[in-house]
């Protein structure tokens, strides 16, 4: 989710959830952190190198960085039409200072000055984890604060599931704790705010959350723009245990998602290995793993650590 009224929006259970780039064109991403999401917009128009425009971007990522080392966000513009450029960047609210900074100096760095991501687009838009990015030719800001927009958005899960009486009543519990940290985050001066809440069921003991707006929204716009996307979650996903949405206004994550797509997973990946291998549940490995014990751990692997298991 871009930047319109940026909010960050995360309900995360204890999964952590790992993704690769992804955009809307081709290319491959070499950062030392790849993107969440990006975005290349084609409308956008391209810029050529050593272009005023260039210069003008270059100054105006270097302007944002400065200041969101001291406050995590930062909106700005400069050069005039037709080669101004307008950015905005955030960065979550328990990731600030000086890493705030080097994160978001890389990613400019990596998009505009290396060309790994969107390489001579005006328009571009970038979801990292604990960051966020736009810039463009087109004065976006203005509308993000006074639309009611979350566009581009980007959302995806894992495989974990919560189902039956226990996923309607994770969905509960999300949909309650989502409320309480909307209404947390509007009255807070940094529209940043966090929660948990006991759910103790199918290997999940607590779902938390996160959510932000940009620090300039006032109280009622930070509220709704929250509650936009918190009434979004029911379509994003049905009783999925990890869920996190990136859009112009922010980022949503929470565990838990549909059972049928799993169920159709699970088909696909016994069709690939075949009957020489067996499948087995996350609740199933950690119990045999002891829940992921070093007592039981062999060594690592191309894929990961190797444990012993008891039958």
């Amino acid at each position: 989710m871009l930047l319109l009224r940026s909010l960050y929006v995360a309900l995360l259970t204890a999964v952590l959830l790992s993704s690769a780039a992804t955009s809307e064109n081709d290319g491959e991403v070499t950062a030392e952190v790849n993107p969440l999401y990006y975005r290349c917009r084609e409308d956008g128009g391209r810029y050529a190198p050593g272009s005023t425009y260039l210069s003008n971007l270059k100054a105006l990522y270097g302007v944002l960085v400065a200041k969101a080392s001291t406050s995590n966000f930062a909106s700005g513009a400069v050069g005039e039409a037709p080669d101004a450029v307008y950015g905005v960047v955030l960065c979550r609210g328990d990731y600030g200072g000086a890493p705030c900074a080097e994160s978001l100096q890389k990613a400019f760095a990596n998009a505009v000055d290396k060309g790994f991501v969107c390489p001579l687009y005006k328009d571009v838009t970038i979801y990292y984890d604990q960051h966020m990015l736009r810039f463009s030719g087109d004065d976006f800001r203005r509308r993000n604060v006074s639309g009611n927009s979350n566009r581009p958005a980007w959302v995806a899960w894992n495989m974990n599931n919560v189902t039956g009486a226990a996923g309607r009543s994770y969905g509960e519990k999300v949909r309650t704790l989502a409320s309480a940290i909307v209404d947390a985050a509007a009255r807070s001066p940094d529209r940043y705010a966090t929660g948990e809440v006991w759910f103790g069921r199918e290997d999940v003991s607590k779902v938390y959350g996160l959510m932000q707006c940009w620090p300039e929204f006032t109280a009622e716009d930070c509220r709704s723009c929250l509650a936009d996307l918190v009434s979004l979650m029911p379509e994003w996903f049905s009783n999925s245990s990890t869920v996190i949405t990136v859009s112009a206004e922010g980022f949503l994550a929470s565990d838990s998602q549909a059972q049928n797509e799993l169920e159709e997973w699970t088909k696909l990946l016994a069709a690939e290995i075949g009957s020489m291998f067996s499948l087995f549940t996350l609740s199933e490995i950690i119990n045999a793993t002891d829940n992921f014990s070093e007592a039981k751990r062999l060594g690592e692997g191309a894929f990961g650590p190797v444990y012993r298991v008891r039958r």
